[in-house]
């Protein structure tokens, strides 16, 4: 994927690793569903760096059973993710930063708060 110049600076600084898988995850938090907040962000609505906006393609709702995060993950990590994205009591920018991590220890670029 193509960042502009101001978003790749972002995008090294929070993914060090190697990025070895093509897909791009934009992971955030929301008080909506996936499918409302995503629809807002493609829409302008409180669209922050407007990420989803220049690059967001399709949602992949992680908060799912058996989230399609593609191949070569493990069905341990996709439940783990899941148990994660799910709504809970747990703070959500600890529950976001820790899917995000898991999705950059499996070789992926990851854009987050």
């Amino acid at each position: 994927m193509e960042f502009e110049p101001g978003h790749l600076k972002r995008v090294k600084k929070d993914n060090p690793q190697e990025i070895t898988k093509l897909r791009v995850f934009y992971v955030g938090q929301t008080s909506r569903t996936a499918e409302q907040r995503y629809e807002q962000h493609k829409s302008g609505y409180k669209a922050g760096r407007k990420w989803v906006i220049n690059y967001g393609k399709h949602l992949v709702p992680l908060d799912v059973p058996n989230p399609n995060l593609g191949r070569g993950i493990s069905e341990s990590l996709a439940k783990e993710i899941y148990r994660l994205s799910r709504r809970s009591k747990a703070d959500p920018r600890i529950r976001e930063a820790k899917v995000a991590q898991l999705l950059r220890d499996q070789g992926f670029c990851v854009i987050s708060h």
